[in-house]
């Protein structure tokens, strides 16, 4: 028998070896690329659950809706809720017992989904409010529908600090839903809690921006508490926003027509309106990139059709609020007319 060469086994040996290599080295390569793809679609619905809503028009630029005055049996079943929860507070005065908890959503959709009804009385507001101030109403994982009721109450102490807990977590805060992002309309809420939204103002000037609904609602919360510091400041951010939205829209467009703005940056421009006409007069001085939206169109979806351009009508209404030459640069556009039909539907009035 003719004995092999060593380097025979050796060559296999290092075949081998090279082979187990190539296969880990490809096993290893493949499970990166399934974490990227995997990090990049969680990024991804974060960012949609962020920034995938639309602006939620403040309070103080909603139009007055035409109500119906409250009626006997709306009244019994306000005062029966309230009346159920003073004795869930009797029995267990630290306040986690479901009948708090269904009495709070209770009025937060209720008033809601009877949006005809005219705002409940005095006496119903007066006996809530303390009610969700004992309860530390709203927390970290209030639903961003609830935290609406914030709206219909007086501003307290307690519904600032509650506020502030949900509007600057780390991170998206808890959610039955899995919907939207409720920390930009927290900040929004907490911007309209007058005298005790102050202890964020520094956060709040701090973290002003254009790139997400964080940062815009921070202008926003900004604008309220210190409108001397913030108003320049987000008046710049804004105009920053519009050139670059601009610059982006001209390359989309390149010979197709008139370029108009991305529904995202035309999102970012518009809550960084509501920061700056939150201020009102006081922010006529700081106006030119409102001003300059006039000019502007903005996409919108348009089924079937895709996008379409549509006028930049939430910005006449903010030019109104804020007055002066603000006001008049909108009053001299056609569709700042009250009789225009169409316009940029995508705010979201409450």
């Amino acid at each position: 028998m003719t004995a092999r060469p060593s380097g025979s086994n050796s060559s296999r040996r290092v075949r081998l070896a090279l082979g187990l290599v190539l296969v880990f080295t490809g096993w290893a390569a493949g499970l990166l690329t399934c974490r990227r793809i995997s990090a990049a679609f969680r990024d991804e619905k974060l960012a949609q659950r962020l920034d995938g809503g639309t602006p939620i028009r403040p309070a103080f630029l909603q139009d007055v809706k035409q109500c119906t005055e409250q009626n006997p049996s709306a009244d019994r079943l306000d005062a029966a809720m309230l009346e159920a929860d003073s004795k869930a507070w009797d029995q267990n005065p630290t306040g986690s017992n479901p009948v708090h908890g269904y009495v709070v959503s209770y009025f937060a959709w209720h008033w809601q989904l009877s949006g005809h009804r005219c705002r409940p009385s005095e006496k119903i507001i007066a006996e809530l409010a303390p009610s969700l101030d004992r309860g530390n109403w709203p927390r970290a994982n209030t639903e961003l529908n609830e935290l609406r009721l914030i709206e219909r109450l007086p501003p307290s102490g307690t519904r600032a600090r509650g506020l502030a807990s949900i509007a600057f977590l780390g991170w998206i805060p808890p959610s039955e839903l899995g919907g939207e992002d409720s920390r930009p309309f927290a900040r929004q809420l907490l911007g309209d809690q007058g005298v005790f939204a102050r202890p964020w103002r520094a956060v709040a000037l701090r973290e002003i921006g254009s790139d997400n609904r964080l940062g815009t609602s921070a202008a926003y919360l900004a604008v309220a508490v210190d409108p001397n510091d913030a108003l320049p400041k987000v008046s710049r951010v804004m105009a920053i926003k519009l050139a670059s939205s601009r610059a982006k829209a001209k390359m989309r467009w390149s010979g197709l027509g008139t370029p108009s703005i991305a529904p995202d940056d035309g999102n970012r421009l518009i809550e960084l309106g509501y920061a700056l006409s939150r201020a009102g007069p006081a922010a006529e001085s700081y106006s030119a990139p409102i001003i300059a939206m006039l000019d502007q169109r903005i996409e919108r979806p348009a089924p079937p059709f895709g996008l379409l351009p549509a006028e930049p009508t939430e910005f006449c209404r903010m030019a109104r609020y804020i007055g002066g030459r603000v006001a008049q640069a909108a009053q001299a556009k056609p569709f700042c007319s009250s009789g225009f039909q169409g316009g940029d539907g995508a705010p979201r009035p409450l």
